[in-house]
């Protein structure tokens, strides 16, 4: 990631799904690694899953889903988590 690969390249070098090395990212993020989320997520979506996170809780992902609905992927809520509780 810090060498400029997008996440499928990450995953088809090391075998893996895109959803695995997301989770990683978010793993890294929540122990205190700096990741740029944005570049990661779709434009403006940051905001949104924010504010869904903050109104639904952030125990679990579902909640959250439940309310920003299919336009936004649950790697995106997980990250956006991440960087939330990296800032608290």
């Amino acid at each position: 990631y810090r060498q400029g690969y997008s996440i499928q390249e990450i995953a088809d070098q090391r075998g893996l799904k895109s959803v695995t090395i997301m989770s990683h990212l978010a793993d890294l993020m929540e122990a205190g690694e700096p990741v740029d989320v944005e570049e990661l997520l779709t434009p403006g979506h940051y905001q949104i899953i924010a504010e869904a996170l903050q109104e639904a809780g952030d125990a679990t992902l579902r909640p959250a889903k439940d309310l920003l609905g299919d336009a936004y992927t649950y790697d995106e809520i997980r990250l956006v988590r991440a960087m939330l509780r990296q800032s608290q």
